[in-house]
Protein backbone atom coordinates (compact mmCIF):
# COMPACT_ATOMS: atom_id res chain seq x y z
CA UNK A 1 0.00 0.00 0.00
CA UNK A 2 1.31 3.59 -1.09
CA UNK A 3 1.37 6.38 1.37
CA UNK A 4 0.38 9.94 0.45
CA UNK A 5 0.52 12.75 2.81
CA UNK A 6 -0.27 16.49 1.57
CA UNK A 7 -0.44 19.67 3.57
CA UNK A 8 -2.04 23.07 1.24
CA UNK A 9 -3.04 26.40 1.93
CA UNK A 10 -4.86 27.03 -0.65
CA UNK A 11 -7.61 24.54 -2.09
CA UNK A 12 -7.83 25.37 -5.29
CA UNK A 13 -4.02 25.12 -5.53
CA UNK A 14 -4.43 21.66 -4.23
CA UNK A 15 -7.38 21.14 -6.59
CA UNK A 16 -4.59 21.48 -9.53
CA UNK A 17 -2.27 19.26 -8.01
CA UNK A 18 -4.28 16.35 -7.32
CA UNK A 19 -5.51 16.52 -10.74
CA UNK A 20 -1.67 16.60 -12.37
CA UNK A 21 -1.19 13.22 -13.98
CA UNK A 22 2.34 12.68 -12.16
CA UNK A 23 1.30 13.77 -9.04
CA UNK A 24 -0.89 10.95 -7.96
CA UNK A 25 -1.15 7.76 -9.88
CA UNK A 26 -5.06 7.28 -9.61
CA UNK A 27 -4.67 4.04 -10.93
CA UNK A 28 -3.08 2.10 -8.00
CA UNK A 29 -3.98 2.01 -4.30
CA UNK A 30 -3.00 4.47 -1.77
CA UNK A 31 -3.70 6.24 1.79
CA UNK A 32 -3.88 9.52 2.45
CA UNK A 33 -3.12 9.64 6.16
CA UNK A 34 -4.21 12.28 8.49
CA UNK A 35 -5.19 15.02 6.20
CA UNK A 36 -7.51 18.15 7.37
CA UNK A 37 -11.20 16.88 7.06
CA UNK A 38 -11.65 20.16 5.40
CA UNK A 39 -10.18 18.63 2.44
CA UNK A 40 -12.64 15.53 2.32
CA UNK A 41 -14.88 16.96 -0.33
CA UNK A 42 -11.84 18.24 -2.51
CA UNK A 43 -10.52 14.59 -2.68
CA UNK A 44 -13.90 12.93 -3.31
CA UNK A 45 -14.55 15.40 -5.83
CA UNK A 46 -11.40 14.51 -7.70
CA UNK A 47 -11.35 10.47 -7.24
CA UNK A 48 -15.16 10.57 -8.33
CA UNK A 49 -13.48 12.76 -11.93
CA UNK A 50 -11.37 9.88 -12.36
CA UNK A 51 -13.85 7.03 -11.60
CA UNK A 52 -11.76 6.04 -8.41
CA UNK A 53 -14.06 4.24 -5.46
CA UNK A 54 -12.58 5.84 -2.29
CA UNK A 55 -13.85 5.73 1.47
CA UNK A 56 -13.30 7.82 4.50
CA UNK A 57 -12.09 5.73 7.43
CA UNK A 58 -13.10 6.91 11.14
CA UNK A 59 -12.18 10.38 12.19
CA UNK A 60 -9.23 10.90 14.31
CA UNK A 61 -7.55 13.96 16.87
CA UNK A 62 -4.35 15.54 16.43
CA UNK A 63 -2.72 15.08 19.73
CA UNK A 64 0.71 16.99 20.32
CA UNK A 65 3.57 18.50 23.04
CA UNK A 66 4.14 21.49 22.53
CA UNK A 67 6.83 21.50 25.83
CA UNK A 68 9.10 18.20 26.75
CA UNK A 69 8.64 20.45 29.95
CA UNK A 70 4.60 19.30 29.84
CA UNK A 71 5.46 15.93 30.03
CA UNK A 72 4.54 14.05 32.98
CA UNK A 73 7.70 11.76 34.00
CA UNK A 74 6.90 8.36 35.71
CA UNK A 75 9.49 6.91 37.77
CA UNK A 76 11.32 4.00 36.57
CA UNK A 77 13.17 1.57 38.87
CA UNK A 78 16.20 -0.61 37.92
CA UNK A 79 14.59 -3.54 37.58
CA UNK A 80 12.11 -2.27 35.32
CA UNK A 81 14.89 -0.24 33.19
CA UNK A 82 16.72 -3.30 32.72
CA UNK A 83 13.68 -4.54 30.73
CA UNK A 84 12.91 -1.54 28.67
CA UNK A 85 14.41 -2.21 24.75
CA UNK A 86 13.78 -1.62 21.36
CA UNK A 87 11.91 -4.18 19.31
CA UNK A 88 13.25 -6.17 16.96
CA UNK A 89 12.46 -8.15 13.49
CA UNK A 90 11.62 -11.46 15.92
CA UNK A 91 9.14 -9.02 17.29
CA UNK A 92 6.58 -8.55 13.98
CA UNK A 93 4.28 -11.48 14.00
CA UNK A 94 3.60 -10.30 17.44
CA UNK A 95 3.01 -6.83 17.01
CA UNK A 96 1.04 -7.29 13.93
CA UNK A 97 -1.25 -10.24 15.37
CA UNK A 98 -2.18 -7.86 18.01
CA UNK A 99 -2.44 -4.52 15.82
CA UNK A 100 -6.26 -4.04 15.28
CA UNK A 101 -5.19 -2.77 11.54
CA UNK A 102 -2.75 -5.68 11.41
CA UNK A 103 -3.25 -9.92 11.16
CA UNK A 104 -2.51 -10.03 7.23
CA UNK A 105 0.35 -10.10 5.00
CA UNK A 106 0.21 -6.20 4.46
CA UNK A 107 0.24 -5.67 8.30
CA UNK A 108 3.30 -7.79 8.48
CA UNK A 109 5.25 -5.91 5.65
CA UNK A 110 4.60 -2.33 7.65
CA UNK A 111 5.53 -3.47 10.99
CA UNK A 112 8.73 -4.70 9.50
CA UNK A 113 9.45 -1.55 7.84
CA UNK A 114 8.26 0.39 10.79
CA UNK A 115 10.70 -1.63 13.95
CA UNK A 116 13.65 -1.89 10.76
CA UNK A 117 13.92 1.64 9.99
CA UNK A 118 12.53 3.68 12.82
CA UNK A 119 12.54 4.31 16.64
CA UNK A 120 10.09 2.01 18.83
CA UNK A 121 10.34 0.91 22.84
CA UNK A 122 9.19 -1.97 24.31
CA UNK A 123 8.59 -3.73 27.69
CA UNK A 124 10.13 -7.19 28.25
CA UNK A 125 9.30 -9.99 31.12
CA UNK A 126 11.97 -12.14 32.33
CA UNK A 127 12.14 -14.03 29.21
CA UNK A 128 12.91 -11.33 27.42
CA UNK A 129 9.58 -11.32 25.29
CA UNK A 130 7.83 -7.86 24.69
CA UNK A 131 4.56 -7.22 26.60
CA UNK A 132 4.16 -3.66 26.05
CA UNK A 133 5.88 -1.69 23.00
CA UNK A 134 5.59 1.54 21.23
CA UNK A 135 6.42 2.89 17.79
CA UNK A 136 6.65 5.47 15.63
CA UNK A 137 4.91 5.90 12.03
CA UNK A 138 6.90 6.62 8.94
CA UNK A 139 5.42 10.27 9.23
CA UNK A 140 6.72 10.83 12.80
CA UNK A 141 3.41 9.95 14.61
CA UNK A 142 3.60 8.12 18.20
CA UNK A 143 1.34 4.94 17.29
CA UNK A 144 0.73 0.94 17.72
CA UNK A 145 0.61 1.55 21.81
CA UNK A 146 -0.25 -2.19 23.04
CA UNK A 147 -0.01 -3.93 26.27
CA UNK A 148 -0.54 -7.78 26.43
CA UNK A 149 -4.07 -7.99 28.59
CA UNK A 150 -2.62 -9.96 31.07
CA UNK A 151 0.23 -6.88 31.97
CA UNK A 152 -2.13 -4.00 31.97
CA UNK A 153 -2.61 -1.98 34.88
CA UNK A 154 1.06 -1.88 35.49
CA UNK A 155 1.71 1.71 34.16
CA UNK A 156 3.49 0.40 31.20
CA UNK A 157 2.22 3.08 28.68
CA UNK A 158 2.62 5.41 30.64
CA UNK A 159 6.56 4.73 30.97
CA UNK A 160 6.68 3.97 27.45
CA UNK A 161 5.15 7.37 26.28
CA UNK A 162 7.72 9.10 28.32
CA UNK A 163 10.73 7.68 27.13
CA UNK A 164 10.12 7.68 23.25
CA UNK A 165 8.77 11.07 23.22
CA UNK A 166 11.80 11.81 25.17
CA UNK A 167 13.72 10.18 22.88
CA UNK A 168 12.14 11.92 20.06
CA UNK A 169 12.53 15.07 21.53
CA UNK A 170 16.26 14.67 21.94
CA UNK A 171 16.76 13.48 18.28
CA UNK A 172 14.80 16.70 17.00
CA UNK A 173 11.74 15.58 15.99
CA UNK A 174 8.11 16.40 16.76
CA UNK A 175 5.93 14.84 18.85
CA UNK A 176 2.30 13.76 17.96
CA UNK A 177 0.33 11.10 17.54
CA UNK A 178 -3.40 10.52 16.21
CA UNK A 179 -6.10 8.57 18.25
CA UNK A 180 -9.43 7.86 17.01
CA UNK A 181 -12.24 9.59 18.40
CA UNK A 182 -13.99 6.76 19.69
CA UNK A 183 -10.64 5.57 21.97
CA UNK A 184 -10.86 7.92 25.00
CA UNK A 185 -8.86 5.35 27.11
CA UNK A 186 -5.55 6.26 24.96
CA UNK A 187 -7.18 10.22 24.83
CA UNK A 188 -7.45 10.65 28.62
CA UNK A 189 -3.77 8.77 28.12
CA UNK A 190 -2.08 11.17 26.38
CA UNK A 191 -3.66 13.86 27.92
CA UNK A 192 -2.80 13.21 31.26
CA UNK A 193 0.83 12.90 29.95
CA UNK A 194 0.95 16.40 28.60
CA UNK A 195 -0.29 16.33 25.11
CA UNK A 196 -2.92 18.99 24.27
CA UNK A 197 -4.88 19.22 21.03
CA UNK A 198 -6.67 21.74 18.48
CA UNK A 199 -10.19 20.98 19.46
CA UNK A 200 -11.47 22.79 16.25
CA UNK A 201 -9.34 20.55 14.05
CA UNK A 202 -9.86 16.56 12.84
CA UNK A 203 -7.89 14.66 10.57
CA UNK A 204 -8.99 11.23 8.76
CA UNK A 205 -7.93 8.71 6.49
CA UNK A 206 -8.77 8.22 2.79
CA UNK A 207 -8.16 5.58 0.86
CA UNK A 208 -8.45 4.60 -2.86
CA UNK A 209 -10.59 1.13 -3.51
CA UNK A 210 -8.49 -1.59 -5.22
CA UNK A 211 -8.57 -5.13 -5.32
CA UNK A 212 -6.27 -7.77 -5.85
CA UNK A 213 -5.98 -10.31 -8.12
CA UNK A 214 -5.39 -14.13 -6.71
CA UNK A 215 -2.91 -16.39 -8.08
CA UNK A 216 -0.96 -19.72 -6.88
CA UNK A 217 -1.20 -20.74 -3.75
CA UNK A 218 -3.52 -17.50 -2.51
CA UNK A 219 -6.12 -19.58 -4.59
CA UNK A 220 -5.50 -22.43 -2.36
CA UNK A 221 -5.87 -20.13 0.96
CA UNK A 222 -9.24 -18.65 -0.66
CA UNK A 223 -10.53 -22.08 -0.85
CA UNK A 224 -10.05 -22.99 2.59
CA UNK A 225 -11.28 -19.74 3.91
CA UNK A 226 -14.27 -20.13 2.22
CA UNK A 227 -15.13 -23.50 3.24
CA UNK A 228 -15.95 -21.68 6.52
CA UNK A 229 -19.00 -20.26 5.20
CA UNK A 230 -20.46 -22.92 3.20
CA UNK A 231 -23.46 -23.23 2.22
CA UNK A 232 -24.09 -19.74 1.34
CA UNK A 233 -20.17 -19.57 -0.27
CA UNK A 234 -21.05 -23.08 -2.24
CA UNK A 235 -20.36 -21.84 -5.99
CA UNK A 236 -17.57 -19.78 -4.97
CA UNK A 237 -16.07 -23.08 -2.85
CA UNK A 238 -16.87 -25.29 -5.50
CA UNK A 239 -15.50 -22.84 -8.28
CA UNK A 240 -12.19 -23.03 -6.72
CA UNK A 241 -12.02 -26.81 -5.66
CA UNK A 242 -12.20 -26.61 -9.26
CA UNK A 243 -10.01 -24.06 -10.44
CA UNK A 244 -6.95 -25.42 -8.19
CA UNK A 245 -7.14 -29.07 -9.68
CA UNK A 246 -8.00 -29.21 -12.58
CA UNK A 247 -7.71 -26.78 -16.28
CA UNK A 248 -10.06 -24.95 -17.01
CA UNK A 249 -11.01 -21.57 -19.22
CA UNK A 250 -9.50 -18.65 -18.06
CA UNK A 251 -11.56 -16.81 -14.80
CA UNK A 252 -9.95 -13.94 -13.06
CA UNK A 253 -10.28 -14.21 -9.29
CA UNK A 254 -10.59 -10.92 -7.51
CA UNK A 255 -10.50 -9.83 -3.69
CA UNK A 256 -11.22 -6.55 -1.87
CA UNK A 257 -8.28 -6.96 0.20
CA UNK A 258 -5.63 -10.14 0.98
CA UNK A 259 -5.54 -12.31 2.89
CA UNK A 260 -8.96 -11.44 5.22
CA UNK A 261 -11.27 -10.31 2.43
CA UNK A 262 -14.49 -9.36 2.33
CA UNK A 263 -15.58 -9.99 -1.01
CA UNK A 264 -14.66 -12.04 -3.63
CA UNK A 265 -15.80 -12.32 -7.30
CA UNK A 266 -14.68 -14.96 -9.98
CA UNK A 267 -14.90 -12.92 -13.51
CA UNK A 268 -14.64 -14.92 -16.63
CA UNK A 269 -12.67 -13.53 -19.25
CA UNK A 270 -14.85 -12.91 -22.40
CA UNK A 271 -14.00 -13.75 -25.81
CA UNK A 272 -17.12 -11.81 -27.73
CA UNK A 273 -19.42 -9.60 -26.82
CA UNK A 274 -22.46 -12.33 -26.01
CA UNK A 275 -21.04 -14.67 -24.25
CA UNK A 276 -24.04 -16.05 -22.52
CA UNK A 277 -22.95 -19.29 -20.71
CA UNK A 278 -20.37 -17.85 -18.34
CA UNK A 279 -21.26 -16.52 -14.64
CA UNK A 280 -19.55 -14.49 -12.63
CA UNK A 281 -19.58 -15.89 -9.15
CA UNK A 282 -19.55 -13.36 -5.69
CA UNK A 283 -19.40 -14.00 -2.23
CA UNK A 284 -19.33 -11.22 0.42
CA UNK A 285 -19.93 -11.26 4.20
CA UNK A 286 -19.52 -7.05 4.10
CA UNK A 287 -22.31 -5.77 1.92
CA UNK A 288 -20.85 -2.26 2.00
CA UNK A 289 -17.47 -3.30 0.86
CA UNK A 290 -19.64 -5.24 -1.85
CA UNK A 291 -21.13 -1.92 -3.19
CA UNK A 292 -17.53 0.05 -3.90
CA UNK A 293 -15.82 -3.21 -5.27
CA UNK A 294 -18.96 -3.72 -8.39
CA UNK A 295 -18.92 0.06 -8.70
CA UNK A 296 -15.65 -0.04 -9.71
CA UNK A 297 -15.25 -0.74 -13.66
CA UNK A 298 -12.32 -2.34 -13.48
CA UNK A 299 -14.37 -5.17 -11.46
CA UNK A 300 -17.45 -5.28 -13.27
CA UNK A 301 -17.70 -3.81 -17.11
CA UNK A 302 -21.31 -2.79 -16.63
CA UNK A 303 -21.31 -1.29 -20.41
CA UNK A 304 -21.32 -5.28 -21.40
CA UNK A 305 -23.58 -8.73 -21.31
CA UNK A 306 -22.93 -10.14 -17.48
CA UNK A 307 -24.73 -13.11 -15.71
CA UNK A 308 -24.28 -12.60 -12.06
CA UNK A 309 -25.30 -15.68 -9.49
CA UNK A 310 -26.85 -14.33 -6.02
CA UNK A 311 -28.71 -16.01 -3.49
CA UNK A 312 -32.41 -14.87 -2.86
CA UNK A 313 -34.96 -15.51 0.16
CA UNK A 314 -37.47 -17.87 -0.47
CA UNK A 315 -40.27 -16.02 0.58
CA UNK A 316 -39.20 -13.07 -2.14
CA UNK A 317 -37.08 -10.67 0.05
CA UNK A 318 -33.69 -10.58 -1.34
CA UNK A 319 -30.68 -10.40 0.63
CA UNK A 320 -28.46 -7.53 1.45
CA UNK A 321 -25.88 -8.13 -1.41
CA UNK A 322 -28.79 -9.00 -4.10
CA UNK A 323 -30.31 -5.53 -3.22
CA UNK A 324 -27.03 -3.96 -3.72
CA UNK A 325 -26.36 -5.73 -7.54
CA UNK A 326 -29.90 -4.36 -8.45
CA UNK A 327 -29.03 -1.09 -6.93
CA UNK A 328 -25.55 -0.26 -8.63
CA UNK A 329 -27.56 -1.34 -11.87
CA UNK A 330 -30.33 0.41 -11.31
CA UNK A 331 -27.94 3.82 -10.43
CA UNK A 332 -25.56 2.53 -14.35
CA UNK A 333 -29.01 2.72 -15.59
CA UNK A 334 -28.99 -1.29 -17.20
CA UNK A 335 -31.39 -3.37 -17.30
CA UNK A 336 -31.61 -6.73 -14.94
CA UNK A 337 -33.46 -9.68 -16.18
CA UNK A 338 -33.98 -12.74 -14.26
CA UNK A 339 -33.12 -15.60 -15.87
CA UNK A 340 -33.40 -18.60 -13.28
CA UNK A 341 -34.28 -19.12 -9.99
CA UNK A 342 -33.06 -22.94 -8.57
CA UNK A 343 -33.27 -24.81 -5.34
CA UNK A 344 -29.49 -25.54 -4.23
CA UNK A 345 -29.27 -29.39 -3.30
CA UNK A 346 -25.99 -30.75 -1.35
CA UNK A 347 -24.99 -34.23 -0.85
CA UNK A 348 -23.61 -33.95 2.53
CA UNK A 349 -22.27 -37.60 2.79
CA UNK A 350 -22.12 -40.22 -0.27
CA UNK A 351 -23.79 -42.88 2.62
CA UNK A 352 -27.06 -41.22 1.95
CA UNK A 353 -26.78 -42.63 -1.71
CA UNK A 354 -29.16 -45.70 -2.14
CA UNK A 355 -28.24 -48.82 -3.39
CA UNK A 356 -27.97 -48.73 -6.97
CA UNK A 357 -27.41 -51.55 -9.00
CA UNK A 358 -25.34 -50.63 -12.09
CA UNK A 359 -24.81 -54.23 -13.67
CA UNK A 360 -25.04 -54.80 -17.58
CA UNK A 361 -24.61 -51.22 -17.55
CA UNK A 362 -21.97 -49.55 -19.98
CA UNK A 363 -20.50 -46.59 -18.00
CA UNK A 364 -17.83 -44.03 -19.55
CA UNK A 365 -16.55 -40.48 -19.63
CA UNK A 366 -18.08 -37.72 -22.46
CA UNK A 367 -15.56 -36.80 -25.08
CA UNK A 368 -15.30 -34.08 -27.54
CA UNK A 369 -17.15 -36.08 -30.29
CA UNK A 370 -20.05 -36.09 -27.83
CA UNK A 371 -20.30 -32.08 -27.81
CA UNK A 372 -22.92 -31.52 -30.22
CA UNK A 373 -25.16 -34.42 -28.66
CA UNK A 374 -25.06 -33.02 -25.89
CA UNK A 375 -25.24 -28.65 -26.86
CA UNK A 376 -28.78 -29.93 -29.22
CA UNK A 377 -30.50 -31.81 -25.70
CA UNK A 378 -29.74 -28.90 -23.44
CA UNK A 379 -32.63 -26.65 -22.69
CA UNK A 380 -30.86 -23.73 -22.23
CA UNK A 381 -28.48 -24.02 -25.66
CA UNK A 382 -29.24 -21.72 -28.55
CA UNK A 383 -27.53 -22.99 -31.66
CA UNK A 384 -24.00 -22.94 -31.16
CA UNK A 385 -23.68 -20.24 -28.48
CA UNK A 386 -23.17 -22.70 -25.58
CA UNK A 387 -20.77 -25.10 -27.49
CA UNK A 388 -17.79 -23.39 -25.64
CA UNK A 389 -18.78 -23.86 -22.48
CA UNK A 390 -19.87 -27.35 -22.75
CA UNK A 391 -16.51 -27.73 -24.43
CA UNK A 392 -15.06 -26.63 -21.84
CA UNK A 393 -16.89 -28.80 -19.45
CA UNK A 394 -16.35 -32.25 -21.05
CA UNK A 395 -12.51 -31.64 -22.34
CA UNK A 396 -11.58 -31.06 -18.40
CA UNK A 397 -14.21 -31.69 -15.57
CA UNK A 398 -16.01 -34.80 -14.37
CA UNK A 399 -18.67 -36.30 -16.52
CA UNK A 400 -20.20 -39.71 -16.51
CA UNK A 401 -22.61 -41.51 -19.77
CA UNK A 402 -24.01 -44.25 -20.29
CA UNK A 403 -23.55 -46.22 -23.70
CA UNK A 404 -25.70 -48.42 -25.27
CA UNK A 405 -24.42 -51.01 -28.00
CA UNK A 406 -23.39 -49.12 -30.35
CA UNK A 407 -21.10 -47.23 -27.68
CA UNK A 408 -23.08 -43.97 -28.48
CA UNK A 409 -23.91 -42.38 -25.34
CA UNK A 410 -27.94 -42.31 -24.11
CA UNK A 411 -27.62 -40.96 -21.14
CA UNK A 412 -25.30 -38.66 -19.19
CA UNK A 413 -24.46 -36.18 -16.30
CA UNK A 414 -21.71 -33.73 -16.70
CA UNK A 415 -19.88 -31.22 -13.95
CA UNK A 416 -19.93 -27.23 -14.14
CA UNK A 417 -17.39 -24.72 -13.61
CA UNK A 418 -18.81 -24.13 -10.04
CA UNK A 419 -18.09 -28.04 -9.52
CA UNK A 420 -22.33 -28.28 -9.56
CA UNK A 421 -23.27 -31.80 -11.57
CA UNK A 422 -25.97 -30.87 -14.24
CA UNK A 423 -26.83 -31.37 -17.49
CA UNK A 424 -28.78 -34.71 -16.32
CA UNK A 425 -30.50 -35.74 -19.38
CA UNK A 426 -31.68 -39.15 -21.37
CA UNK A 427 -32.84 -39.48 -24.74
CA UNK A 428 -36.80 -39.92 -24.73
CA UNK A 429 -36.00 -43.43 -26.05
CA UNK A 430 -33.74 -44.57 -23.26
CA UNK A 431 -36.10 -43.04 -20.24
CA UNK A 432 -37.36 -45.80 -17.46
CA UNK A 433 -34.22 -48.26 -17.25
CA UNK A 434 -33.00 -46.23 -14.23
CA UNK A 435 -30.19 -44.56 -16.12
CA UNK A 436 -30.28 -41.14 -14.11
CA UNK A 437 -30.07 -42.75 -11.08
CA UNK A 438 -26.83 -44.43 -11.67
CA UNK A 439 -25.39 -41.61 -13.20
CA UNK A 440 -25.89 -39.46 -10.05
CA UNK A 441 -24.71 -42.17 -7.76
CA UNK A 442 -21.36 -42.60 -10.20
CA UNK A 443 -20.19 -38.93 -10.45
CA UNK A 444 -21.23 -38.38 -6.36
CA UNK A 445 -18.88 -41.28 -5.82
CA UNK A 446 -16.28 -40.30 -7.71
CA UNK A 447 -16.06 -36.36 -6.67
CA UNK A 448 -16.41 -36.98 -3.22
CA UNK A 449 -13.44 -39.62 -3.93
CA UNK A 450 -11.81 -36.51 -4.91
CA UNK A 451 -12.49 -34.55 -2.06
CA UNK A 452 -15.04 -32.45 -4.34
CA UNK A 453 -18.29 -30.89 -2.70
CA UNK A 454 -21.32 -32.82 -4.28
CA UNK A 455 -24.66 -30.64 -5.03
CA UNK A 456 -26.23 -29.34 -8.10
CA UNK A 457 -29.04 -26.61 -8.77
CA UNK A 458 -32.54 -27.38 -10.00
CA UNK A 459 -34.96 -24.57 -11.20
CA UNK A 460 -37.88 -23.98 -9.48
CA UNK A 461 -40.28 -25.59 -11.65
CA UNK A 462 -38.08 -28.94 -12.18
CA UNK A 463 -40.58 -31.11 -9.88
CA UNK A 464 -38.94 -34.38 -11.70
CA UNK A 465 -35.78 -33.63 -10.78
CA UNK A 466 -36.45 -32.21 -7.56
CA UNK A 467 -37.66 -35.49 -6.54
CA UNK A 468 -35.12 -37.43 -7.93
CA UNK A 469 -32.75 -35.60 -6.54
CA UNK A 470 -34.13 -36.00 -3.06
CA UNK A 471 -34.67 -39.65 -3.42
CA UNK A 472 -30.76 -40.07 -3.93
CA UNK A 473 -30.16 -38.26 -0.36
CA UNK A 474 -29.70 -34.63 -1.54
CA UNK A 475 -31.21 -32.60 0.69
CA UNK A 476 -31.50 -28.38 0.59
CA UNK A 477 -31.49 -25.06 2.91
CA UNK A 478 -35.07 -24.19 2.32
CA UNK A 479 -34.33 -20.36 3.19
CA UNK A 480 -32.54 -19.11 -0.57
CA UNK A 481 -32.92 -20.15 -3.65
CA UNK A 482 -30.06 -19.54 -6.12
CA UNK A 483 -30.50 -16.82 -8.52
CA UNK A 484 -29.23 -16.08 -12.21
CA UNK A 485 -29.65 -12.71 -13.43
CA UNK A 486 -28.47 -11.28 -17.09
CA UNK A 487 -27.40 -7.75 -17.12
CA UNK A 488 -27.66 -5.87 -20.37
CA UNK A 489 -29.57 -9.12 -22.10
CA UNK A 490 -31.65 -8.77 -24.87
Amino acid sequence: MKKVTLFSTNEEVLRKVLKEENAIDWSTYFLIGGFDISYAPLLREVSAERDVNSRGYTLVRLLYLPDITCLLMPEVDSELQSRISSLNLSHVELVNTTWKFGGNEQGHRNIKNLISNFPSCCISDNQGQPVSWIMMYDYCALGILYTLPEHRGKGYAKVLVSIMTKNLHAEGYPVYCFIEEDNTVSYTLFKNMGFIEDASYRAACFHTFTMEQLTGDQLKIAEIELRRYLPRSHQVYGFLVIRNRLKSDPVDVLVDKWPKFNVIVCRPQYKQEFDFFKDTLLFTNDETTLKEMINNASVIDWSKYLCIVLTACVQGTSLPHMEIVKAVASEKKVPITKLAVCHMMILEDVSNLPFIDCSGISLSSLNETHLNLVNQTWKFAKNQEATGMIHNMIANFPSCCVLDAEGKPVSWILTYASCAVGMLYTLPEHRGKGYAKVLISTMAKRLKARGYPVYCFIEEENKVSYQLFKSMGFSEDPSHRETWFGLNYF
